[in-house]
């Protein structure tokens, strides 16, 4: 985001209605094309949200088949069913086998008391001790007829990462084809499964997408300061690691710019400034008050970012080669202390061997899996049983090598430096959470958990393919062949990323469709797939997600125009 606060081309109206109409479409096909309790985790924050839209703020402590939990009493019967157990995790099993017990808000099959239906019992969760933003709209849903409930619920949770979706396509527009397509790449189908449930990771992967888009606009929108305020609190509020991916961006966005982040905050103007400023002082007070150990860590990462602008004043002070040699490598090893630190905090506390031996199982399973977490990022739906199809995969991977293509090819060296720092941010940097946590499995981190980093590396990279000028060719203004063939280019740059966008997206939903209805074993026609009780017929839904994301996608490379740079 330029330090400019003129606005070059006004908001229209209008293409937002359009945006937000198609992005709505590709959310409710999700939304209606994934079975009840076929999102990872999404009963449990059902049962969270319902109880604290009733008043149920701490519940019962209890003890689950997982570890702790809670119970909370007022819940409707129907939160939570069905129980994905007979099919989350295993592909080769369709999602019908939860749906054959009789629906809880049937009368004849709940339990009579005092001669009434009973319409809640005691549910439990382990999402207890997230903080409450994520849960409050989805909750709401809660209170509509069982029928439609869940439907409710999940729209009423998409509310948030819908708007700022649409609000960060439609700024990408204004700077170029390529720009917009670009972060339609960086919204993967993992990113648009999560909108469609019931997670707190939804709203924190839209702030991410709107944050980075913010902060790398170049056509001086005016607007755009309230959009990185707007993607900040959405991405530190409803999660306990969302304020350790805000601050890894901002300190990346700090760099982009060249400046500290405390300047670039300064830009922003009073009002974003006061939304980041009391965003971050209630996720502060959240972890103050947690019990959780997350929750408490995160309370000092904001000192991250204050080292980070005291490593940078240093290596600006001290321009010598010496000088600058010693503050990266006084960096380095605070960097790895600090690393060491939180690891032995973990349950058990420190175990040399983690660092010493890397034949130890957690060490190794930790690190092998980062592949698998990437993949996840980009598309393994469900409860990590729905993989995307491996062409799919390819493809999209493609799609990224063009981006990264265009972008070495004008000569963005310190642009790709960038991304790539950002990428290997969002492996590492897990590492160390998962060892925190004390999980002896390896396989406590998941690949969504990383989008809010992961989203900023192809839209930090599409950023570099803005187009200055920006102001289409008059007669008589002399030789313009070079920018309309500038122009030409990146029209048929951002026809290969949407084209890619579009089919890696419908491929996803196609697999995902599948594999719940009949397992990864199953046919491949979709007229013949079971539509486990489903409103509308998975073919439907298929249709309508194709036409909804090919006509987005025609409208980022036909009516987005490049606007002139901000100072």
């Amino acid at each position: 985001m330029g330090a400019a606060s003129v606005s070059f081309a006004p908001v229209r109206l209008r293409p937002v209605i359009w945006l937000a109409a198609l992005v709505g479409l590709i959310v409710a096909a999700w939304i209606l094309g994934t079975p009840p309790s076929a999102g990872p985790d999404e009963p449990s924050h059902l049962v969270r949200s319902a109880a604290l839209v009733r008043g149920e703020l701490e519940g019962e402590r209890v003890r689950d088949d997982q570890g702790s939990a809670r119970r909370f009493d007022e819940v409707p019967v129907w939160v939570g069913w069905p129980d994905p157990a007979c099919f989350a995790t295993f592909p080769y099993t369709p999602v019908a086998c939860a749906t054959l017990l009789p629906r809880p808000d049937d009368a004849s099959d709940l339990d009579v008391l005092e001669g009434r239906v009973v319409s809640s019992q005691p549910q439990t969760t382990r999402a207890f001790d997230y903080p409450v933003w994520g849960h409050v709209l989805p909750g709401l849903g809660t209170f509509a007829p069982a029928e439609i409930a869940l439907q409710l619920a999940r729209g009423l949770s998409a509310v948030v990462p819908i708007a700022l979706i649409v609000a960060a396509l439609a700024l990408a527009a204004r700077a170029g084809p390529i720009r917009a397509t670009s972060v339609l790449l960086a919204v993967t189908p993992t990113a648009w499964f999560t909108f469609a449930i019931v997670n707190p990771s939804a709203p924190v992967i839209g702030g991410a997408v709107a944050l980075w888009v913010a902060a790398t606009d170049r056509t001086g929108a005016t607007w755009a300061r309230w959009l990185a305020a707007a993607g900040w609190a959405a991405l530190v509020l409803p999660r306990r690691d969302g304020l350790i991916w805000g601050s890894l961006s901002l300190i990346a966005i700090g760099a982009l710019h060249r400046t500290s982040v405390l300047a670039w905050l300064r830009g922003l103007g009073r009002g974003p400034l006061a939304i980041i400023a009391a965003s971050t002082a209630a996720v502060i007070a959240w972890g103050l008050a947690s019990d959780s150990r997350v929750s408490g860590m995160v309370v000092a990462v904001p000192l991250v970012v204050v080292a980070a602008d005291v490593v940078r004043w240093a290596w600006v002070r001290w321009p010598r080669t010496a000088a600058r040699a010693g503050v990266a490598l006084l960096t380095t090893g605070t960097v790895i202390i600090a690393a060491g630190v939180v690891i032995a905090r973990r349950p058990g506390g420190w175990d040399e061997r983690l660092a010493t031996e890397p034949s130890v199982p957690l060490f190794r399973e930790i690190v092998r899996n980062s592949h698998t977490h990437v993949v996840e990022a980009i598309g393994n739906l469900g409860w990590l049983d729905a993989p995307l199809p491996p062409l799919a995969l390819g493809l999209w991977w493609i799609g990224f090598g063009v981006l990264v293509a265009a972008v070495v090819e004008r000569g963005g060296g310190r642009r790709l430096a960038l991304a790539g720092s950002i990428g290997l941010s969002a492996v590492v940097v897990p590492w160390v959470l998962e060892m925190y946590q004390g999980n002896d499995t390896g396989t406590y981190w998941q690949g969504r958990y990383s989008l809010p980093l992961l989203v900023g590396v192809p839209i930090v990279l599409g950023a570099a393919t803005h187009l200055a000028p920006g102001a289409t060719p008059t007669p008589g203004d002399g030789d313009h062949d070079g920018d309309l063939e500038e122009r030409r280019r990146q029209r048929r740059l951002a026809i290969a990323l949407a084209a890619v966008w579009v089919v890696v997206l419908n491929a996803a939903l196609y697999a995902a469709l599948r594999r719940w209805a009949v397992g990864l074993a199953g046919t491949y026609v979709p007229t013949r797939w079971d539509t486990y009780g489903a409103v509308v017929p998975p073919v439907a839904v298929l249709v309508v997600h194709l036409g909804a994301t090919a006509g987005l996608a025609g409208r980022m490379i036909v009516r987005s125009q490049p606007t002139r740079s901000a100072p």
